[in-house]
């Protein structure tokens, strides 16, 4: 919902489907030479607090998403509709053959297939 308002694309569409499938952190990226040459105590925290990190970027997500849900409803008549049990299955099952057969396409099956066991578990 944040993209929708700030990119103003509420001015020519008044619908939006959620989906829930764009929460996104911004990751740490970290040499793990780097992280290996640190003491212990040190590196420990450094991956915390890359963990905490993105723990409270999900957290702003999520609250941001929802205030500019509801400004979008509010002060632009934006309605907003969600996918049911039935047709979010079906999307997921549609958008799960294309990521296999984009994986295959790229040589990158074994991850695709990481992501999609983390995704179950999340």
């Amino acid at each position: 919902m944040t993209s929708i308002l700030g990119m103003r694309f509420f001015e020519s569409s008044k619908y939006v489907l959620r989906t829930a499938h764009n929460y996104m952190a911004m990751p740490a990226i970290l040499s793990g030479k780097f992280i290996k040459k640190l003491p212990k105590d040190l590196g420990d925290i450094v991956i915390q607090a890359a963990k905490d990190s993105a723990k409270l970027q999900l957290d702003w997500a999520i609250e941001y998403d929802r205030r500019n849900e509801k400004l979008l409803k509010e002060l632009h008549g934006v309605k907003v509709t969600e996918f049911n049990k039935a047709d979010h299955a079906r999307a997921r099952e549609i958008c799960r053959n294309l990521q296999i057969e984009n994986a295959r396409r790229i040589h990158m099956e074994k991850e695709q297939q990481l992501i999609a066991t983390l995704a179950e578990k999340y």
